[in-house]
């Protein structure tokens, strides 16, 4: 697989949750197993949402850029990120605050992890 076609993924991804998250703050916040919802976490949803919306527009305009600096900084910074959503993601989890649909989360934040972690230690994709 190629940077460039990891990085589409990777924004069509993210605007799929964005739509669900900016538009359907409730209906996520059910899948995800909310006991109480009221506005202040539609809201938070929503704020997510925007954090969202920033990884699709990030990754989408980046996916053809070259190696430099740049992408290196932008490839850690997503790994970084999806590491820590991993983790928050597991604690909310196997506390019992998250259902099930979390486990799709997971699993996402360590595909893009592992993927992106090949391309920044593996690949020579990052030096051409």
């Amino acid at each position: 697989m190629k940077l460039s076609i990891l990085m589409t993924v990777n924004a069509l991804v993210a605007v799929l949750f964005t739509v669900g998250t900016l538009f359907a703050p409730e209906l996520m916040l059910e899948l995800y197993g909310a006991k109480t919802i009221n506005s202040e976490l539609t809201l938070m949803t929503q704020f997510f949402g925007s954090g969202l919306f920033c990884y699709a527009v990030l990754t989408w305009f980046a996916r053809n850029a070259g190696p430099s600096e740049a992408r290196r900084a932008i490839i850690l910074g997503l790994m970084a990120s999806y590491f820590v959503g991993m983790i928050i993601t597991g604690i909310g989890y196997f506390s019992a605050i998250l259902n099930m649909f979390a486990l799709l989360n997971i699993g996402l934040y360590v595909l893009f992890l592992l993927s992106y972690g090949y391309f920044l230690f593996a690949s020579s994709e990052t030096e051409s």
